[in-house]
């Protein structure tokens, strides 16, 4: 059963978001925002264009993401990663990884804006 808080008599400051714990901002080291995705696919390849696997895109920035991989999946340090609502493949770094999912950074081309 869903529950309703009545925000007549609240002011703008009482609603909104609390900042994240001292202890989350110290880990997060992303030099922008990441945005949490719904269904979204996206596929790897090596840097010679091989299928590597499919992955499930977790949340996503305009340099980064966060890609859950399928079991027993291993990537090189430099990929291909190919966002399908975005259409183009890019190359990737994975920055790190921990058990099934693994942090990619994309860096912007010269002359790309963000």
């Amino acid at each position: 059963m869903a529950r309703f808080i009545d925000t007549t008599d609240m002011d703008a400051s009482a609603m909104q978001r609390p900042a994240p714990s001292q202890s989350r901002q110290s880990r997060d080291n992303r030099a922008e925002p990441r945005y949490r995705v719904h269904l979204r696919s996206g596929e790897i390849a090596d840097q010679n264009h091989r299928f590597i696997c499919n992955c499930v895109i977790r949340d996503r920035s305009v340099r980064g993401a966060r890609l859950l991989l399928p079991k027993n999946v291993s990537t090189p340090d430099e990929i291909w990663f190919h966002d399908h609502e975005r259409k183009a493949p890019v190359k990737a770094q994975v920055r790190w990884r921990v058990n099934r999912e693994i942090g990619i950074y994309i860096p912007l081309l010269p002359g790309l804006r963000k």
